[in-house]
């Protein structure tokens, strides 16, 4: 491979998008949503910003949902990148019995992984 080349290769490289999934896990039933909200970086940490969400109707198949999101290389830092899924919940509640409520939860970070990247 010659010099033009190799630099053409590493040019290309440092453009190509990443992909990184974001999984919620298997669910035991079929009325959630998951959806990733927003996207940040703080101090080599990229946070996935995800909602998990009950439906008070619940088909009974069971489930796992994910999001695929490409990412310009160009904005992640280069070396050892940590991902975070920061996972906020919206669970349907029954505290009286009778009228089911939406509970939402903290953002908590659930997982990481540390990644080497170019």
């Amino acid at each position: 491979m010659s010099a033009l080349d190799a630099q053409r290769s590493l040019v290309s490289l440092l453009i190509t998008p990443l992909v990184v999934a974001a999984f919620s896990g298997v669910k035991g039933h079929g009325a959630w949503g998951f959806c990733t909200t927003s996207i940040t970086e703080r101090q080599g940490v990229v946070y996935l910003h995800t909602h998990l969400v009950d439906s008070p109707t619940a088909p009974d198949v069971t489930a796992s949902y994910y999001h695929m999101i490409s990412l310009p290389r160009e904005a992640l830092p280069a070396g050892d990148v940590t991902f975070a899924l920061a996972l906020t919940r919206h669970d349907y509640v029954n505290p009286t019995g009778i009228q089911r409520v939406l509970q939402t939860s903290e953002e908590e970070t659930v997982t990481s992984v540390t990644r080497s990247l170019p």
